[in-house]
């Protein structure tokens, strides 16, 4: 388990955490792209602005995750729990997910979108 606040390095593309414990993880602006965090649980952590592209999170455990303005391309989000999550300035048009996905009651994956043309760059 990653002690509670704790940043690792912030390149961890293509990293194995399948079944790890990340929960309230500070990930904020890591490249995570083509990482596999199957089953990992995220829940809670800090995801602002990382790169999730291409990474696998199937079964992952992203409740309470903040994942404002991640960049997820073809990330793999099937039977992700999503409930509670923060999606904004997401844009989940390439994202991999099904009907197992759970998803914030009221939120649509396929309204989200990165608004990023129409008010500029949150991180700025």
């Amino acid at each position: 388990m990653v002690p509670y606040g704790r940043n690792l390095s912030t390149n961890c593309s293509g990293i194995e955490l399948i079944e790890e414990d990340l929960s309230y993880t500070n990930l904020e602006e890591f490249d995570l792209s083509k990482a596999n965090l199957q089953k990992a649980d995220l829940s809670y952590a800090n995801l602002r602005g990382a790169d999730l592209s291409e990474a696998s999170l199937q079964g992952a455990n992203l409740r309470g995750a903040d994942l404002t303005g991640a960049y997820l391309n073809r990330t793999n989000l099937q039977g992700a729990d999503l409930d509670g999550a923060a999606l904004e300035y997401v844009d989940l048009s390439t994202s991999i997910y099904n009907e197992e996905t759970i998803w914030t009651k009221g939120f649509s994956p396929n309204s989200a979108s990165n608004l990023e043309e129409s008010y500029g760059n949150i991180f700025d």
